[in-house]
């Protein structure tokens, strides 16, 4: 996605956050208890099926599943090459690709399943409707969309120390919360992404929804995690949007601090939901 005024990538690229999004692919791969949902592994009945990961990033997802598949073909594409690892297995590859534009014609009608994961950063609007019906040109007929994401309208900070403090945090993420609202984010896009991905015309969708701490062991992790990319954004939106809000990048800074004092003095655990949705592109 374009790091302009109107879609603000806010999310840095570099070594710090590579390894964040490598821990995050972990939690959700746990929280999901799949990195190809069930439905769609048992229809890859195709010799050398081949599979898109869009926006893979660190190329986490793709390498994973390349492991545990190995007969799969996996292209992963991003817009930016920043991230990519420096070796990927056999079976994976990378190239560039920026989902918002027209798919090339090359790319067109070739995969038998297309995997996108947290676009939420990066999306506004009628861009998640763009998302969905290039994943459709992207599939060959018959083929099956995956798309996961997390559902930040609802993430929430909570204790489990009893009478510890959650007033940073709740600052912090209110803050967050209301410069993406003014770029058209958390507007419930992520709870109308069933409804986005049967618009584009896939059919049989079905939806998971779990907890980022169903499994209680990955709760602290997962926390962690999070807490990095809202700290991240946070810093980036004083730094580039400066007027669009009131805080400047010293508020930021004394309100980071202040949220590392409450988790020293308490225990605080950040909870929103994930979502997948999957979908099949008609036979005809």
């Amino acid at each position: 996605m374009p790091q302009d005024n109107r879609r603000p990538y806010a999310l840095p690229r570099n070594p710090n956050e590579s390894e964040r999004l490598d821990a995050q692919h972990r939690l959700y791969i746990k929280s999901l208890g799949y990195i190809l949902h069930p439905r769609i592994a048992a229809s890859l009945s195709t010799a050398n099926p081949q599979i898109a990961d869009v926006a893979t990033g660190t190329g986490a997802w793709m390498i994973d599943l390349a492991r545990e598949m190995p007969h799969v073909k996996l292209v992963g594409f991003d817009m930016s090459d920043a991230q990519f690892p420096s070796s990927v297995p056999s079976n994976c590859e990378l190239q560039l690709l920026n989902i918002l534009q027209p798919v090339p014609e090359e790319l067109q009608g070739r995969f038998d399943v297309v995997h996108i994961r947290l676009l939420i950063v990066g999306l506004t609007g009628e861009d998640w409707n763009t998302v969905a019906r290039h994943a459709m040109q992207l599939l060959r007929p018959g083929g099956f969309f995956q798309w996961c994401e997390a559902d930040f309208e609802y993430m929430d900070v909570l204790q489990t120390k009893r009478g510890s403090s959650r007033v940073a945090h709740k600052e912090l993420f209110g803050f967050v919360r209301e410069v993406m609202q003014k770029h058209g984010k958390l507007a419930g896009d992520v709870g109308r992404l069933g409804e986005t991905v049967r618009k584009a015309g896939f059919q049989d969708c079905s939806e998971d929804l779990v907890s980022s701490d169903r499994c209680l062991d990955m709760r602290r992790e997962g926390s962690d995690v999070e807490h990095a990319a809202v700290v991240a954004i946070a810093k980036a939106f004083a730094a580039n949007l400066k007027n669009e809000h009131t805080k400047t990048e010293q508020d930021v800074e004394d309100l980071c601090r202040r949220c590392d004092e409450e988790v020293a003095e308490g225990e605080q655990y950040w909870r929103w939901n994930i979502k997948v949705v999957v979908g099949q592109k008609p036979v005809s």
